[in-house]
């Protein structure tokens, strides 16, 4: 069954819908021109793409930081 949220898939059926995509594609690609095979995140929407472990913990840090008012140096033009 799949489950639109305002018009939209939600993130299990656009993944879903994204290995089925690149399952299809990766029957007709030429390996001369892409050595390596479609995968699911080819073919999903950018803010539905997973994020890395370090991708995540990195926003984290970010979101702690800013509670405390903390700017990384070299951001915002902060020194610390």
């Amino acid at each position: 069954m799949i489950v639109f949220k305002n018009g939209w898939l939600d993130a299990d059926e656009e993944y879903r819908a994204a290995m089925v995509a690149s399952v299809i594609a990766n029957t007709a690609r030429d390996e001369r021109k892409r050595k390596t095979p479609f995968q699911p995140v080819d073919f999903m929407r950018p803010h539905y793409i997973p994020k890395t472990q370090e991708q995540n913990l990195s926003g984290k840090i970010q979101r702690i930081f800013s509670l405390f008012g903390i700017v990384k140096e070299g951001e915002n033009g902060g020194t610390g």
